[in-house]
């Protein structure tokens, strides 16, 4: 709670360089035992170069942390012989933005709380503050970009769009 309301109160992130990429790689790892206790394959699928974009280093770890976090419950919540048990992270650039996408095989979002999935303390799980998803979409527009999810098949994808350092920008 702490973090969503000193988020809230944050005006802008920090313009520093931060290659989404790098940090990725950097910040799965925290989560990989979660994920290993849960039987949950975590995967990271990079395309192009240059996936910098100018922002808070802290927040951007938050946003990713809080989007892996989640989809890695909502696997663990199937049977646990259940195939596959997934999450799935991609990194992509088309022209100035960047495109993170988080697809996970766990059952879905319910319709009960779909609409609102990004309003804060809405939360599918029994356990759930419904802080995550709110400080994500905090996030995001803090850093002039998007989040939205969608079902397609049997995932659950989160896509972000960032904008991206444009060439010739400092930091």
């Amino acid at each position: 709670i702490q973090k969503f309301l000193a988020f809230r109160t944050t005006s802008r992130p920090h313009n520093e360089r931060v290659d989404l990429s790098d940090l990725i790689e950097m910040t799965l790892p925290l989560v990989a035992p979660f994920a290993g206790h849960h039987r949950v394959e975590l995967t990271f699928h990079p395309t192009g170069r240059d996936l910098i974009l100018l922002g808070d280093r802290e927040s951007l770890e938050d946003l990713l942390l809080n989007l892996w976090l989640n989809a890695i419950e909502a696997v663990a919540a199937r049977p646990p012989d259940s195939r596959p048990r997934q999450v799935r992270t991609e990194l992509g650039r088309a022209g100035n933005r960047l495109r993170l996408v988080v697809a996970d095989t766990g059952p879905g979002i319910s319709p009960a709380v779909a609409a609102n999935l990004f309003e804060p303390f809405v939360s599918g799980k029994a356990d759930g503050a419904g802080l995550g998803l709110a400080v994500a979409r905090e996030i995001c527009v803090a850093h002039h970009g998007s989040i939205g999810w969608e079902r397609r098949g049997e995932q659950t994808l989160f896509v972000i769009e960032l904008p991206a350092e444009a060439s010739g920008d400092t930091a």
